[in-house]
């Protein structure tokens, strides 16, 4: 029941901080345009359908069905030598300064919400991890499938191997570990990859070319492969499961397992992966032995049967599966010290993400393309999970969506503000209005395209959210896809997730942060 009311509390949430940073955008053109004395025809708090409606000084303002943002209807700003209103009587034009005036308040007023609800974020704080200069290589597979087809794992074919230590990538030494070089091989012109390593200590070039991660969440960018190492543990362990009964149980950190060094939780669902891949139902299954470490004590290796489980509504399984009854985490040692990144650096860190998309979408040899890119489903999910980690995250990153529609508004494309902008600023520098059959085909076009493109990135964000989770369904129990789902990077214009740790123990509890 605390699980159900939480994650209604989430979408509630996401729901009311989603749409206020489009409503408080559009108040702000309100405000500005009773200012500048324009007509405004309605003001609505979301959309479709009016629940509520009163007229006040000549504006209707309404309260409609779909609770997501809202708008505003300025006639004067419309693409037209000719402005009316809805029933046809006409209206002065506006001036120049006052359609800027109106077009930049939009964005003024996100950025504003973003300052104050940023000041929210410093003063509370964040739990981040303890930062690391470099980072050793825990799981890398050598081969993956990606469209039907094998391919070799471009940091494997390049050299890279497990326990090396990533010092720098492409000459920038590194400061924050995964998060850091995530970014820079994301952004690497052409995609092209350089990382300098230490193999026992001997430093070593690592060159490579990054490709398409088959994991559909990141949709086709080149996200690394390998992963970063932490320790291991067991967690939330059933009392009828396969493990527990062996004698494993919460909480022991694993050591080996079959005599192999476990190198993190993806290598652990691998290697049990592995193991019985040829066995069919009704065959005896393999064991697989671990050692591990309960309270710093190393124990007698202990051996573990996997049991047949059959598909049920409950755990969504397709076909008989081998269960070991383990899901492992990973163990992150946190910061003692709350993450309290001021307004002024969530503002330029948006500014700097936005740069950086930007420049991947641009080229040409960079898996990242805009398909990438999330439209309101995407962003919608990933509120969705920032609010399920934590109230503080989830505002974090209600600051960086507000700051973000405020820059691409901002971009001088015909239908957007920055458009409006810079056509009053054309007409008031030349003194002349730009005729109507001009001008309006082109905000047309722009706004086909606009719209096109949200349809485009909606398709994805939805594949997403399906593909996704039908891979991680076909690649793993439901367990593990948890754990696998938590440990997903998610590439857009936003931080990449991290998997949430217990600030207190510095152990993980596998959900995203």
């Amino acid at each position: 029941m605390n699980g159900i009311l939480s994650q209604a509390i989430s979408v509630i949430l996401v729901i009311f901080f989603f749409g206020f940073c489009v409503f408080i955008h559009e108040f702000g053109h309100l405000l500005a345009a009773m200012w500048r004395k324009l007509h405004i025809e309605c003001f609505s708090i979301g959309f479709g359908k009016p629940i509520w409606k009163t007229m006040i000084k000549g504006v209707e303002y309404r309260i409609s069905w779909i609770p997501f943002g809202g708008y505003v209807a300025l006639p004067q700003l419309e693409p037209t030598d000719k402005p009316q209103t809805s029933d046809g009587k006409a209206l002065p034009e506006a001036k120049p300064i006052d359609r800027i005036i109106t077009a930049f308040a939009g964005p003024f007023f996100n950025i504003i919400f973003g300052f104050l609800l940023g000041g929210v974020v410093w003063f509370c704080g964040m739990p981040q991890q303890k930062k690391e200069a470099t980072i050793k290589v825990g799981f890398l597979p050598s081969t993956y499938e990606y469209d039907g087809e094998t391919n070799v794992v471009p940091e494997f074919n390049g050299g890279l191997r497990l326990g090396d230590v990533i010092v720098a990538v492409n000459g920038i030494e590194l400061k924050d570990g995964m998060n850091e070089a995530r970014q820079l091989i994301l952004t690497a012109e052409g995609a092209r990859v350089e990382l300098d390593v230490l193999r026992n200590g001997t430093p070593l070039k690592v060159t490579y070319k990054a490709a398409p991660h088959p994991n559909p969440n990141f949709r086709g960018a080149g996200v690394p492969m390998f992963d970063q190492y932490h320790a291991t543990k067991i967690a939330q362990l059933k009392d009828d499961s396969p493990a527990y009964k062996a004698g494993l149980r919460d909480d022991d950190v694993m050591v080996s397992v079959n005599g192999e060094t476990v190198w993190g939780v993806r290598w652990v669902l691998s290697t049990l992966e592995e193991l019985n891949k040829d066995t069919k139902p009704g065959e005896t299954p393999e064991a697989a032995t671990f050692e591990v470490k309960r309270n710093g004590e190393l124990l007698t290796p202990i051996s573990v049967t996997p049991e047949w489980m059959q598909p049920s509504k409950e755990n969504e399984l397709k076909k008989p599966t081998l269960m070991f009854g383990l899901p492992p985490r990973p163990i992150i040692e946190m910061s003692d010290e709350l993450k309290r990144p001021l307004p002024w650096e969530q503002f330029s860190h948006t500014v700097m993400m936005m740069g950086r998309t930007l420049k991947m979408i641009s080229d040409k040899d960079n898996p990242v393309k805009l398909q990438a890119l999330s439209g309101p489903v995407g962003i919608f999910n990933m509120m969705k999970q920032m609010f399920d980690s934590g109230y503080v995250q989830g505002l974090y990153l209600t600051v960086i969506i507000s700051f973000s529609l405020a820059m691409f508004n901002l971009l001088p494309l015909p239908i957007l503000d920055g458009g409006h902008i810079v056509l009053a600023v054309v007409e008031g520098i030349f003194r002349r209005k730009i005729p109507t059959k001009v001008v309006q085909p082109v905000f047309y076009a722009f706004f086909a395209v606009i719209i096109s493109f949200a349809l485009y990135v909606t398709f994805f964000d939805v594949r997403q959210i399906v593909k996704g989770a039908y891979y991680l369904r076909q690649t793993t129990t439901k367990e593990d896809a948890k754990v696998i789902q938590a440990l997903s990077e998610k590439t857009n214009t936003l931080d990449a997730y991290a998997p949430k740790a217990d600030v207190k123990t510095g152990e993980s509890s596998g959900k995203a942060k």
